[in-house]
């Protein structure tokens, strides 16, 4: 009987694993939400001035950085200042340049805690990179682990690959699906954020009125 129930307990038991059990409820075919909302990240980015500030002057700063496009290793390696991938770094497409491109997706990761470059043209040879909304991107995962993504725009729907997306992220702290998202700055500082702007239009209100709603004043020390 202890041999049956101990079988039983550790019938699951796998010596060699080859690949992770990801549970019944990894798969998501609507696509998986991240743990905090992508665009609520992002708009503190326009709505508070510290925010503001501070992710402008790192995106800004990161994105300035020289490139460097490096063939092989170690010995081997070699520095590339010519090609087609050189070119589309500097210029990803006809909308914007590389600087600006990378400073726009420094602050998608930084905010949000991800970014995402959708590859277009030819698989072996994309001629464009396009940057995604981090919150019209979800991640639609399937049972045996992989996962595509699926981009919503006004209305629209289109799924790619996961081959045809550059998924930057942060860390997570989610399990399931939801830890395929990295969590962004404005996350842990969500609330410090909405009381800070509280406390500016209370102030700003009381500005406004140009006077105070009520004056104490005692007669003597003895009152205060």
């Amino acid at each position: 009987r202890f041999g049956t129930a101990f079988n039983a307990v550790f019938k699951g038991l796998v010596t060699r694993p080859r690949e992770v059990n990801h549970g019944a409820s990894w798969a998501q075919p609507s696509g998986t939400r991240p743990t905090f909302d992508a665009l609520n990240a992002l708009a503190a980015y326009g709505v508070h001035g510290y925010t503001h500030a501070a992710v402008v002057r790192s995106a800004q700063d990161l994105a300035a950085l020289p490139l460097r496009v490096v063939s092989g290793r170690g010995p081997a390696q070699k520095e590339i200042y010519d090609g087609p991938l050189v070119e589309l770094l500097y210029q990803p497409n006809s909308n914007e340049d590389g600087f600006l491109f990378r400073e726009q997706i420094i602050t998608d990761l930084i905010t949000s805690g991800n970014c995402y470059i959708l590859l277009l043209g030819p698989a072996t040879r994309p001629t464009s990179l396009a940057r995604l909304h981090p919150a019209e991107v979800r991640i639609v995962t399937h049972q045996d682990g992989s996962y595509i993504y699926k981009h919503t725009s006004a209305g629209s729907e289109v799924e790619y690959p996961a081959d045809r997306v550059i998924h930057g992220r942060n860390a997570s702290w989610a399990k399931g699906p939801q830890g395929l998202y990295g969590t962004g700055a404005i996350e842990p500082l969500a609330k410090e954020i909405t009381a800070d702007l509280n406390a500016q239009k209370l102030v700003s209100k009381a500005s406004a009125q140009g006077r105070p709603d009520i004056l104490l004043s005692p007669r003597d020390e003895s009152d205060i």
